[in-house]
Protein backbone atom coordinates (compact mmCIF):
# COMPACT_ATOMS: atom_id res chain seq x y z
CA UNK A 1 0.00 0.00 0.00
CA UNK A 2 3.03 2.37 0.55
CA UNK A 3 3.76 1.89 -2.42
CA UNK A 4 1.44 2.61 -4.33
CA UNK A 5 0.50 5.89 -1.92
CA UNK A 6 4.39 6.83 -3.16
CA UNK A 7 3.31 6.64 -6.59
CA UNK A 8 0.19 8.98 -6.63
CA UNK A 9 2.30 12.18 -7.47
CA UNK A 10 4.34 10.21 -10.44
CA UNK A 11 0.54 8.90 -11.84
CA UNK A 12 -0.67 12.22 -11.40
CA UNK A 13 2.43 14.05 -13.38
CA UNK A 14 2.16 11.19 -16.26
CA UNK A 15 -1.54 11.85 -16.00
CA UNK A 16 -0.98 15.46 -16.75
CA UNK A 17 1.95 15.06 -19.31
CA UNK A 18 -0.63 12.69 -21.30
CA UNK A 19 -3.51 15.36 -21.25
CA UNK A 20 -0.86 18.04 -22.64
CA UNK A 21 0.20 15.60 -25.18
CA UNK A 22 -3.54 15.03 -26.00
CA UNK A 23 -4.40 18.96 -25.90
CA UNK A 24 -1.31 19.51 -28.53
CA UNK A 25 -2.57 16.50 -30.59
CA UNK A 26 -5.79 17.74 -30.90
CA UNK A 27 -5.00 21.52 -32.24
CA UNK A 28 -2.55 19.55 -34.59
CA UNK A 29 -5.73 17.45 -36.18
CA UNK A 30 -8.49 19.87 -35.91
CA UNK A 31 -5.74 22.25 -37.81
CA UNK A 32 -4.97 19.47 -40.26
CA UNK A 33 -8.81 19.33 -41.22
CA UNK A 34 -9.06 22.80 -41.45
CA UNK A 35 -6.03 22.73 -43.88
CA UNK A 36 -7.68 19.82 -45.94
CA UNK A 37 -10.98 22.10 -46.08
CA UNK A 38 -8.72 25.06 -47.45
CA UNK A 39 -7.05 23.30 -50.11
CA UNK A 40 -10.35 21.81 -50.95
CA UNK A 41 -11.94 25.02 -51.53
CA UNK A 42 -9.13 26.68 -53.33
CA UNK A 43 -9.22 23.53 -55.69
CA UNK A 44 -12.88 24.52 -56.10
CA UNK A 45 -12.14 27.94 -56.90
CA UNK A 46 -9.89 26.72 -59.69
CA UNK A 47 -12.80 24.75 -61.10
CA UNK A 48 -15.43 27.08 -60.75
CA UNK A 49 -12.73 30.01 -63.00
CA UNK A 50 -11.94 27.01 -65.09
CA UNK A 51 -15.74 26.60 -65.91
CA UNK A 52 -16.86 29.87 -66.58
CA UNK A 53 -13.94 30.32 -68.78
CA UNK A 54 -14.85 27.16 -70.74
CA UNK A 55 -18.90 28.55 -70.79
CA UNK A 56 -17.69 32.01 -71.86
CA UNK A 57 -15.84 30.40 -75.27
CA UNK A 58 -18.78 28.64 -75.93
CA UNK A 59 -20.71 31.86 -75.40
CA UNK A 60 -18.43 33.49 -78.21
CA UNK A 61 -18.50 30.05 -80.32
CA UNK A 62 -21.75 30.74 -80.45
CA UNK A 63 -22.27 33.91 -81.18
CA UNK A 64 -19.83 33.16 -84.41
CA UNK A 65 -21.89 30.57 -85.43
CA UNK A 66 -25.20 32.86 -85.32
CA UNK A 67 -23.05 35.59 -87.34
CA UNK A 68 -22.25 33.14 -90.25
CA UNK A 69 -25.32 31.31 -90.37
CA UNK A 70 -26.62 35.34 -90.53
CA UNK A 71 -24.70 36.23 -93.13
CA UNK A 72 -25.13 33.31 -95.16
CA UNK A 73 -28.97 33.63 -94.53
CA UNK A 74 -28.28 37.21 -95.84
CA UNK A 75 -26.12 36.64 -98.68
CA UNK A 76 -28.68 33.99 -100.14
CA UNK A 77 -31.90 36.46 -99.92
CA UNK A 78 -30.27 38.78 -102.18
CA UNK A 79 -29.54 41.59 -99.76
CA UNK A 80 -26.09 41.58 -98.77
CA UNK A 81 -23.84 40.93 -95.94
CA UNK A 82 -23.42 44.92 -95.96
CA UNK A 83 -26.52 45.82 -95.45
CA UNK A 84 -27.04 48.35 -92.85
CA UNK A 85 -30.00 46.05 -91.22
CA UNK A 86 -27.96 42.99 -91.51
CA UNK A 87 -25.27 44.56 -89.84
CA UNK A 88 -27.01 45.70 -87.27
CA UNK A 89 -28.53 42.54 -86.31
CA UNK A 90 -25.19 40.63 -86.60
CA UNK A 91 -23.61 43.70 -84.14
CA UNK A 92 -26.56 42.71 -81.60
CA UNK A 93 -25.49 38.83 -81.67
CA UNK A 94 -22.33 39.57 -81.43
CA UNK A 95 -22.95 41.91 -78.78
CA UNK A 96 -24.83 39.30 -76.84
CA UNK A 97 -22.46 36.83 -76.68
CA UNK A 98 -19.63 38.89 -75.78
CA UNK A 99 -22.14 39.68 -72.59
CA UNK A 100 -22.75 36.30 -72.05
CA UNK A 101 -19.54 35.39 -72.39
CA UNK A 102 -18.60 38.00 -69.75
CA UNK A 103 -21.50 37.51 -67.70
CA UNK A 104 -20.13 34.10 -67.39
CA UNK A 105 -16.35 35.35 -66.81
CA UNK A 106 -17.64 37.35 -64.11
CA UNK A 107 -19.66 35.01 -62.26
CA UNK A 108 -16.67 32.57 -62.27
CA UNK A 109 -14.18 34.62 -60.49
CA UNK A 110 -17.12 35.85 -58.18
CA UNK A 111 -17.29 32.28 -57.06
CA UNK A 112 -13.50 31.28 -57.55
CA UNK A 113 -13.07 34.53 -54.96
CA UNK A 114 -15.45 33.87 -52.55
CA UNK A 115 -14.25 29.62 -52.39
CA UNK A 116 -10.74 31.33 -51.97
CA UNK A 117 -11.92 34.06 -49.04
CA UNK A 118 -13.06 30.74 -47.26
CA UNK A 119 -10.46 28.96 -47.86
CA UNK A 120 -8.21 31.68 -46.03
CA UNK A 121 -10.38 31.83 -43.19
CA UNK A 122 -9.52 28.01 -42.95
CA UNK A 123 -6.24 28.46 -42.68
CA UNK A 124 -6.74 31.08 -40.22
CA UNK A 125 -8.59 28.73 -38.50
CA UNK A 126 -5.48 25.78 -38.65
CA UNK A 127 -3.65 28.40 -37.19
CA UNK A 128 -5.73 29.27 -34.42
CA UNK A 129 -6.40 25.58 -33.66
CA UNK A 130 -2.75 25.02 -33.35
CA UNK A 131 -2.20 27.84 -31.07
CA UNK A 132 -4.76 26.80 -28.89
CA UNK A 133 -3.40 23.42 -28.57
CA UNK A 134 -0.41 24.79 -27.69
CA UNK A 135 -1.83 26.79 -24.97
CA UNK A 136 -4.40 24.16 -23.85
CA UNK A 137 -1.39 22.03 -23.42
CA UNK A 138 0.55 24.43 -21.57
CA UNK A 139 -2.39 25.27 -18.97
CA UNK A 140 -2.59 21.52 -18.53
CA UNK A 141 1.25 21.71 -17.48
CA UNK A 142 0.74 24.24 -15.43
CA UNK A 143 -1.68 23.33 -13.93
CA UNK A 144 -1.00 20.14 -13.04
CA UNK A 145 2.25 21.08 -11.69
CA UNK A 146 0.54 23.45 -9.68
CA UNK A 147 -1.99 20.80 -8.65
CA UNK A 148 1.21 18.06 -7.73
CA UNK A 149 3.45 20.98 -5.71
CA UNK A 150 0.03 21.76 -4.02
CA UNK A 151 -0.70 18.45 -3.17
CA UNK A 152 3.08 16.58 -2.60
CA UNK A 153 5.18 19.99 -1.67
Amino acid sequence: MAFLAAAVPYIAAAATVVSTAGAIKQGQDQAFQAQQQAAALRNQANADEAAAQRMAQNSRRQAQYAISRGQALAASSGAGATDPTVVNVLGQIAGEGEYHALTSLYEGSTAGGNAMSEATAYDNAAQSYKRAGVIKGAATIFGGGTTLATKYG
